[in-house]
């Protein structure tokens, strides 16, 4: 058992306007035994290049064991990013892969050996789109441009050669509702998978989302198999 001990100071307002500082100490009880990391992992400190095409490199996800995804911007003091790519950590060779529009944002959402998913943001135009890069035909490809009140922080869902997202649904210019997209890769076609969900996730072998019972001011947990898994407000 190990007992973990942190502090922290604050300060507060006294009634002849100064201020005084007070110390809070608050322990934590771990129920079973800490090991050292080392017995789990094997720890390899890697070295990267300063600079690659006169940019400063940022590690995005390791790609395979020997390849890692680079973000390559330039400080001008703000970060300008400038092109999305590969580092072979043994050559020290670096693939360019995405090339970064100006004033433009990149977020990554997720990467594996075939596939790279991420956002663009026009910094001009404020319009976001969903898009991604295939090692297949190594060409980026738009999936879709997301409404302007999407608030941009929901998490994108790949699984089974689909990529799942949501966005608001609007009408007469006011968000009404939200829907749940699933677009297959192989056939280049977007489909709406469930209507008023949100927050898309793979558990076992079914896509599970978030239903906003409007009715009844409620979330629940779904499958499309089984409605109300879990009240969650």
């Amino acid at each position: 058992m190990i007992l973990v001990t942190s502090c922290t100071t604050s300060q507060n307002a006294q009634s002849d306007g100064t201020d005084s500082s007070s110390l809070s100490i608050e322990s934590y009880q771990f129920e079973k035994d800490v090991c050292s990391a080392n017995e789990y992992f094997d720890v390899q400190e890697l070295e990267f290049p300063k600079l690659i095409h006169s940019y400063t490199p940022s590690p995005l996800a390791p790609i395979t064991p020997n390849e890692i995804l680079f973000l390559l911007y330039e400080n001008t003091p703000i970060p300008v990013f400038k092109e999305i790519g590969l580092l072979n950590v043994s050559s020290q060779e670096f693939q360019s892969l995405i090339e970064i529009s100006p004033d433009t944002e990149f977020q990554l959402e997720y990467a594996d050996a075939s596939i790279i998913v991420y956002k663009e943001i026009d910094t001009v135009s404020n319009i976001l789109t969903l898009c991604y890069y295939s090692f297949k035909d190594q060409q980026s490809h738009m999936i879709y441009a997301f409404s302007h009140e999407y608030p941009n922080t929901n998490k994108i869902l790949v699984w089974n050669n689909c990529i799942y997202f949501d966005d608001v649904v609007i009408q007469d210019g006011e968000v009404t509702d939200t829907a749940l997209y699933q677009y297959d890769i192989t056939s280049d076609q977007i489909t709406v998978f469930a209507e008023s969900t949100q927050q898309p996730l793979a558990f076992k072998d079914s896509i599970l989302f978030i239903r906003n019972n409007t009715s009844e001011h409620l979330f629940t947990l779904e499958t499309k198999e089984k409605a109300d898994l879990l009240t969650l407000s």
